[in-house]
């Protein structure tokens, strides 16, 4: 998602794609003027994400949690470009695989498994 939504902004200009993660948290991933991945991708606390939108276009849902007086947003939304998304996919050699930035809030409880029953 964050590699779509910088695709899809300006061209030749830094780019920070950002997600609000709630909690205080972002995903974030900071593009160089060439596409290349300059910082990220990671889940920020909102005042790190903060010092990477410094001089880089702003898009996703989170460009309103970092945006400061002078700041290029581009949009706020969460939902990438699904034509931008297959480009990158077809440029890409390696299969399409999940990327989690946060350890999931579900956590298994020890000491209240049931015992299998033998087959």
């Amino acid at each position: 998602t964050l590699a779509a939504e910088a695709a899809a902004a300006a061209p030749d200009r830094p780019v920070l794609a950002i997600v609000d993660a709630r909690r205080g948290e972002a995903y974030a991933a900071l593009y160089a003027g060439d596409g290349s991945l300059a910082a990220g991708p990671a889940a920020y606390p909102v005042d790190r994400a903060g010092d990477l939108a410094r001089g880089a276009v702003l898009i996703g849902s989170g460009a309103p949690l970092v945006a400061g007086p002078g700041s290029l947003v581009v949009h706020a939304s969460a939902e990438p470009d699904i034509a931008i998304v297959a480009k990158l996919a077809a440029r890409s050699a390696a299969p399409a695989s999940p990327l989690y930035l946060r350890p999931p809030d579900a956590k298994a409880q020890s000491g209240y498994a049931l015992p299998r029953r033998a087959q």
